[in-house]
């Protein structure tokens, strides 16, 4: 049996040298707070910051709260297992301030598989980073000294707390570096209960004249409102997207509700511009999280009760613009992932690149909409095409649907207060195709 000779070399550097020697690290742990259900307002909790730097601010950066330096805490890491699966670098699972030591568990394996007679593995203090000399194999019980400071915070009014430690790095060219850990402040633990993710929601836009010549080209133009930029990340499983920016659009248009809860307008309202009441009995509306919202309060005038009636209104909404572009036609799905909290899942919206492509003809159509018993017109009924609202019908009952493709079922529906809309009557009337 031959036996093959193993030489294992831990560094631990003291000195700082490199990019990552200097570090900072926020971690807030349940345990140091005796598991709080959530952070309430004037409460005082505990919160860790690991670090290396030589010079160190730390503060609330915005006016929702304190936070102070209590003491610095030494724990005593034993029995921690790191593995590389074929790499070079690995972390511990936090940061080394002093007395590594290290045992390898068996042998150690290069890439291609062979044993490695030497190998050494290096570690600067105030970093999770191991180096070892080659990529490679091999399983590592460590011990270690981590050290952090614990501070102190407290939020003085329901919202986001955002704590920033900053720190230039002397040793290495003056680095700045920084690390910013946000929580979540409460005045009841019931309001830390209650939805707060974003309310998304996702269109593809070929009603416009933009959206009209980007789908006319094989791509499709995508509208995301409720929602910044920031909060969320996205993606497309056919082509590529190209965010186009945030865009205000003016919207003009006549609102029938029967009761105040009823009035939807078509679009997101960002803000108000102007409203006036053109029949009926109602109050004046406010938006709310991109709803209208009328202010309650008042008496029934003429035996109309109050929020029954039609309000003309011009208003705001505020969107996020994407283009989505492939070289191959086909169905993908555009992604909207919902950042703001971990609990906030993902939103999307199919589509289909090319479906105008080679041939396929689009017709502007005109759809009259009829009382069925009288025949008559019915004006000032809003009207939805596939899912996406396409404006109201005129005096004479009619509207002009654009670019609708043939040979396709299309879903329609109707709506005007006094009517059943027509997903609800037992009518067919819910579809319709348009002959090749």
């Amino acid at each position: 049996m031959t036996e093959t000779s193993f030489s294992l070399d831990i560094v631990e550097s003291c000195i700082q040298t490199g990019p990552g020697s200097c570090s900072l690290e926020w971690v807030l742990e349940d345990e140091d707070n005796n598991d709080p259900e959530c952070y309430l307002i004037g409460t005082s909790y505990l919160v860790r910051l690991y670090e290396s730097p030589e010079t160190l601010i730390v503060q609330a950066f915005n006016s929702n709260g304190t936070v102070d330096y209590v003491e610095d805490i030494t724990e005593d890491i034993e029995d921690e297992y790191v593995i590389f699966g074929g790499e070079q670098t690995q972390n511990l699972s936090k940061i080394m301030h002093s007395g590594f030591s290290s045992v390898l568990i068996g042998n150690a394996y290069g890439v291609n598989g062979s044993i490695l007679p030497s190998i050494t593995f290096t570690i600067q203090k105030g970093t999770k980073q191991i180096m070892a000399s080659v990529p490679c194999y091999a399983i590592i019980k460590v011990s270690y000294v981590s050290q952090y400071s614990s501070y102190k915070f407290s939020g003085s009014s329901e919202g986001k707390l955002l704590l920033v430690a900053l720190a230039t790095c002397e040793s290495n060219n003056n680095e700045i570096i920084k690390d910013t850990i946000d929580i979540d402040i409460w005045e009841t633990c019931e309001n830390a209960d209650e939805d707060r993710c974003l309310d998304i929601e996702i269109r593809i836009d070929t009603s416009s004249d933009e959206g009209s010549n980007y789908d006319n080209q094989g791509n499709k133009l995508i509208k995301v409102w409720g929602a910044t930029i920031s909060q969320i990340s996205y993606a497309a499983t056919l082509g590529s997207v190209t965010f186009l920016g945030s865009a205000d659009e003016i919207v003009e248009e006549d609102i029938s509700g029967c009761g105040a809860e009823e009035f939807n307008a078509s679009n997101r309202v960002y803000s108000i511009v102007s409203q006036s009441v053109i029949s009926g009995n109602l109050n004046t509306f406010v938006a709310e999280d991109g709803e209208l919202r009328m202010i309650t309060g008042g008496d029934p005038v003429g035996g109309i009760p109050k929020g029954y009636g039609t309000l003309h209104i011009k208003y705001v909404t505020r969107y996020l613009k994407f283009l989505i572009e492939s070289s191959r036609d086909g169905k993908g799905v555009f992604i909207v992932d919902d950042n703001t909290y971990e609990e906030c899942g993902i939103t999307c919206q199919e589509y289909e690149l090319g479906e105008d492509i080679g041939g396929e003809k689009l017709y502007d159509i005109t759809v009259i909409y009829k009382d069925f018993v009288t025949g008559a017109p019915i004006g000032e009924a809003r009207v939805w095409v596939d899912g996406n609202y396409i404006g109201q019908t005129n005096a004479d009952g009619e509207i002009e649907v654009k670019q609708i493709s043939a040979g396709k079922k299309h879903l329609i529906k109707a709506s005007k207060p006094g009517y059943l809309n027509t997903d609800s009557d037992s009518l067919t009337n819910d579809s319709f195709i348009i002959p090749e």
